[in-house]
């Protein structure tokens, strides 16, 4: 048995004991056993790896703009081949309903897609005029009311609202 070189590492070993008492338990074993084991693990633990005597390095959470511009323009270029398809679509159905027209609900019930996907084609669609808002209104599903949209092809034949 090593002696201990202080009540810590007294200690140590006491704990030590403890964990090796549970590791052996339905095992007879000796207290020499134990020592001799006891010892074998202190030897192995008392070689540790060397220090690292660099502080740790504490890393920028933003990059302030090493990747982000890379990013923001893979990230454009992946929207803009969506959008000009959803605002084909959103055309091509408001078209298709003719006068009755449509909500943006509708519009993207229609679709398949929720609603925060159909509302920039539709401000798009209105801003070039291809399509207008009329008087109109209807309930959309939450109970408040909605402005119907219409193809302004059938706002511009259109006699009266």
């Amino acid at each position: 048995m090593i002696p201990p070189n202080s009540s810590t590492s007294q200690l140590d070993r006491e704990r030590l004991r403890y964990k090796i008492a549970k590791e052996w338990r339905g095992r007879d074993w000796t207290d020499a056993e134990m020592d001799a084991e006891i010892d074998l693990r202190l030897s192995s633990q008392s070689i540790k790896p060397p220090t690292i005597t660099k502080p740790p390095e504490q890393l920028d959470l933003l990059n302030h703009g090493c990747y982000s511009g890379r990013t923001r323009a893979s990230a454009a270029v992946k929207s803009s081949q969506h959008r000009q398809r959803r605002i084909d679509l959103c055309d091509a159905h408001i078209e298709r309903c003719g006068w009755n027209g449509c909500t943006r609900h509708e519009l993207a019930d229609a679709l398949g897609l929720e609603i925060n996907f159909v509302t920039s084609p539709v401000a798009r669609l209105l801003d070039s005029g291809r399509i207008v808002e009329t008087p109109r209104k209807r309930r959309t599903p939450s109970g408040c009311e909605a402005t119907v949209l219409i193809s302004s092809s059938f706002w511009n034949g259109a006699k009266h609202v």
